[in-house]
């Protein structure tokens, strides 16, 4: 996953983000599209599908269960060697977050948005 990521980021427009600056992306998408799970696959290189699907259930038994989902952003730097350091703001898509997008957008200095 992370090559793949390295592979698009070599194409333009990313490829025109060069320099010492830390850029920053910007995840957005509604709630349960896998925003939160691409973020972890890029960060965790081995981490494997099956150990993807049994973490997802666990989290779905948990928040049957009564107890609160996880109402904040994340955030994960990475460093590469075609962008260098960058960031990557995954910003949940309940109905209460999304009004806040605008707020990431206007405030932090955004390279490029991704929609999941």
């Amino acid at each position: 996953m992370h090559k793949c990521f390295q592979s698009i980021a070599e194409r333009p427009p990313f490829s025109w983000i060069h320099g010492e600056e830390n850029h920053q992306f910007l995840m957005l998408g509604l709630e349960g599209a896998g925003k939160t799970t691409l973020l972890y696959k890029l960060r965790i290189e081995g981490w494997k599908s099956h150990e993807i699907i049994l973490a997802m259930k666990n989290l779905k038994k948990s928040h049957e269960g009564g107890e609160p989902k996880d109402p904040a952003y994340h955030y994960e730097e990475f460093q590469s060697t075609t962008l260098g350091s960058y960031g990557i703001w995954d910003i949940p898509g309940d109905e209460v977050m999304r009004r806040l997008w605008p707020m990431f957008y206007r405030y932090l200095h955004i390279g490029a948005v991704l929609f999941v």
